[in-house]
C-alpha cells in the first residue's frame, strides 16, 4: 500500500503543534516521538534513490483477518523488496518485521533506530512458523545511505 508523509520535518512539527526550538534546544528527542522518526526516514528513503527514480513509499501489513502486524515501509533494492521497522529509541520489538520475513520469504529486514549499526542473523517465529533471516540495524543518520550499502554488500557481512 502507498504510504503518505509530509513534504518535510517540519509541517509534521507544525500539524502536531510542536514548536521547531523545542527540537532545536534537545527538548524534544528524536527517540520520544515515533511519528517524527517515522518521517524522518520516509523522507531519507524517498529522495536518497537517484534523482530519475519517481519517490514512492510502500508499507505492508497483512488482512485484518491474519493479525495486526505493520511494517513501516517497503525498501525495493535491485529485485527485492526489503521490510524496514522504524523505532524512534534503540530498543523495541520486531513482532511486525517477523511476520513479513515469514509470510513473504524474506531473507533480510533493516531497522532503523538511535541503536548502533549492526548485523544480526536472526530466526523469525510468528504463527508457529520460523524462518532464519538477517537484521540489519541502521542508525537515523545512515538512513539515507542504505541503499549504497545494499549495493555494496557491506550491510549484508
Amino acid at each position: 500500500m502507498s504510504k503518505f508523509l509530509f513534504i518535510d520535518v517540519g509541517l509534521l512539527l507544525s500539524a502536531q503543534g510542536i514548536p521547531a526550538q523545542e527540537v532545536m534546544n534537545a527538548n524534544l528527542e528524536l527517540a520520544n516521538r515515533g511519528s517524527l522518526a517515522e518521517q524522518f526516514v520516509g523522507q531519507q528513503l524517498l529522495y536518497s534513490k537517484p534523482e530519475y527514480v519517481n519517490p514512492e513509499l510502500y508499507y505492508w501489513h497483512p488482512p485484518k483477518s491474519q493479525g495486526q502486524a505493520e511494517v513501516d515501509f517497503l525498501y525495493v533494492s535491485g529485485n527485492t523488496i526489503i521490510p524496514v521497522e522504524v523505532k524512534a529509541g534503540s530498543t523495541g520489538t520486531i513482532k511486525s518485521l517477523q511476520s513479513y520475513v515469514i509470510k513473504k520469504q524474506a531473507d533480510l529486514a533493516v531497522r532503523v533506530s538511535s541503536g548502533k549499526p549492526s548485523v544480526n542473523e536472526l530466526v523469525a517465529k510468528s504463527a508457529g512458523k520460523e524462518r532464519d533471516f538477517k537484521l540489519i540495524n541502521l542508525p537515523f543518520y545512515l538512513v539515507n545511505r542504505l541503499g549504497s550499502l545494499l549495493a555494496t554488500g557491506n550491510a549484508q557481512e
